[in-house]
């Protein structure tokens, strides 16, 4: 297998939007506050009973260009030959981005996804590093990223590239119903 990453034009954008974000949720970050709070967050990993699917169809670039200048991001896939393995996003700071919103200095992992048949081969690691690349060279000094309690092995993805869990937001999703039960996690990688 080998993989190449280009990044990409408008043209291409639904063959990125053909890559399915899914993944399963076997187990969640439980937010336990430690002291009434005064001795931080901790997070306990607790296996899940029943696993469950996870889809969020955000539409992808063709749907984040209707509210973003996406001209101005850094927008990747990851081919194997001429089979899809995956794609990422990089956004520059614009209104509305709660990750960016402490500074212009902060480019944003928006998305990262990786085929079912090319997990744990890599891919997302050569994708999150070419992200990494392309926020340096424009000038960013801090990657932000977001993921929820309930996306564990991003988490440990994150950590593992040296990403530090910068906040934790036990109410980060309370007005959308679908998902008010998960914490916002947002992490910082300083470049």
């Amino acid at each position: 297998m080998t993989i190449e990453i280009t990044e990409i034009e408008q043209d291409a954008f639904p063959s990125y939007s053909s890559i399915s974000p899914e993944y399963m949720v076997k187990s969640e970050f439980e937010c336990i506050s430690g002291d009434g709070g005064l001795s931080g967050i901790l997070l306990r990993e607790r296996k899940l009973p029943q696993p469950y699917p996870k889809y969020q169809d955000d539409g992808g670039p063709e749907e984040w260009s209707r509210q973003f200048d996406v001209s101005i991001w850094g927008i990747f896939l990851a081919s194997d030959g001429d089979t899809l393995a995956g794609a990422a996003a990089v956004a520059t700071p614009s209104n509305g981005m709660f990750v960016t919103a402490r500074g212009s200095d902060i480019a944003v992992l928006w998305d990262i996804r990786v085929q079912k048949a090319y997990r744990r081969q890599s891919v997302g690691t050569q994708l999150f590093c070419r992200c990494v690349s392309w926020a340096r060279q424009h000038g960013f000094s801090i990657l932000g990223i977001e993921t929820q309690n309930v996306n564990v092995p991003a988490c440990r993805f994150y950590a593992k590239h040296g990403c530090d869990l910068a906040e934790i937001r036990k109410t980060g999703y309370s007005g959308h119903p679908k998902v008010a039960h998960e914490a916002m996690l947002i992490w910082h990688l300083k470049l």
